[in-house]
């Protein structure tokens, strides 16, 4: 079959009807109080595949609003803020926020197929997208993205082959949450809950465990490939070419559009965005494992108290006052060597869980080339 034929490219509009949603007054109980039909935010996209929802409206706050029922196969691209251009594929019969745009199923697409394509546009989206702090992208924008557009049998398969492709890599995904949340369970039988102190830990705060600086650089100043870490307030990890550390050191996001900041450990040579704190310990009994994942613990007290409005932000007052449980220096070893002993076993999952993104990255690429056999 003639390739140019089978990936001739179309747009959104001219295949599916797209809509966008839209939110019940929040001060009106009655279109909130015992709702049943799902009602879903952007942020809520970052769940991939969409099979249930954190709120819920009434039948009068769908006829009162601008909200609209989107049905199962619906594909759905955030238009705003963090999660501008994550796509989703809605699973239930849903309505959304106006920061929603969803692109119904129709006789003559795949969704999921649909679904992996747009994925694969993330950063192409955000590159395109327009705004000062709080970027986005428009219902009609998403309309227009032109789509490679094989017969229906073939968007299939291609779907068909991607779908198993990207069940590796949430495997992958999966098995290092799963350490993570070992890690966790672990902190919390070494050392009790940080709110509820249940061992009678000394407390203390911040200011009086560690020594604060930051990066100098924009966070633009990334090098692909470079040769050290390069940390910003993003999750992806980033390379550059020159350091300005060379410590054992904490990494934490100081900025986030929605305050879902970050800690990170490292130790050896790196550099770091002018936003990020490289947080070191200013007592030598102070373990850093410890305290990295003490953080942790007190991410949602960060975001709860952070400052700004489009991008929330921590300072160095915020962060000062905030108190963490001081346990013995043993109780703190046993954690490290804990980790320690997890440690190849975590390069060997990173490893490996980049080893099946890069493949995955690289059949999406050539799947929508139409070079699949």
């Amino acid at each position: 079959m003639n390739k140019d034929h089978r990936f001739q490219r179309v747009a959104i509009k001219n295949f599916a009807e797209v809509i966008t949603g839209g939110t019940p007054s929040t001060v009106i109980n009655e279109y909130w109080d015992d709702g049943t039909i799902p009602w879903l935010n952007s942020g809520e996209l970052n769940n991939r595949y969409i099979t249930q929802s954190s709120n819920y409206i009434t039948e009068s706050g769908l006829k009162n609003s601008n909200a609209k029922i989107m049905p199962p196969g619906t594909v759905m691209i955030a238009l705003t803020g963090a999660t501008t251009g994550v796509t989703a594929l809605l699973q239930i019969e849903a309505c959304a926020n106006q920061s929603v745009t969803g692109i119904l199923p129709s006789d003559n697409h795949d969704p999921k197929y649909l679904y992996f394509y747009l994925s694969s546009l993330r950063q192409q989206i955000l590159d395109k997208s327009w705004g000062g702090a709080q970027k986005h992208i428009s219902q009609g924008y998403v309309k227009e993205i032109e789509v490679p557009f094989p017969p229906l049998d073939e968007q299939r398969r291609i779907a068909a082959i991607l779908d198993k492709a990207d069940a590796i890599r949430q495997k992958r995904q999966e098995s290092i949450r799963l350490t993570e949340e070992f890690l966790r369970s672990t902190f919390l039988e070494l050392f009790g809950d940080p709110v509820t102190n249940p061992k009678g830990w000394k407390i203390e705060p911040l200011e009086n465990l560690v020594n604060f600086t930051t990066g100098k650089l924009d966070s633009n100043a990334a090098v692909k490939g470079g040769a050290y870490p390069f940390f910003t307030c993003s999750r992806e990890d980033l390379q550059i070419d020159n350091y300005a550390f060379d410590c054992e050191a904490l990494l934490l996001a100081g900025n986030n559009a929605s305050a879902d900041y970050s800690v990170k450990y490292y130790k050896g040579k790196f550099n770091a965005y002018q936003r990020t704190y490289v947080i070191t310990m200013s007592r030598l009994s102070l373990s850093y494992r410890y305290m990295q994942y003490a953080l942790e613990m007190k991410l949602q007290d960060m975001k709860r108290l952070s400052k700004g409005t489009n991008t929330k932000y921590l300072t160095l007052g915020i962060l000062n006052q905030l108190e963490f449980q001081i346990p013995d220096e043993k109780s703190q070893r046993l954690f490290d060597r804990i980790i320690a002993s997890l440690g190849r076993h975590s390069i060997i999952q990173n490893d490996a869980l980049k080893l099946s993104e890069t493949n995955f990255t690289a059949l999406v690429q050539s799947a929508f080339r139409g070079e699949l056999s």
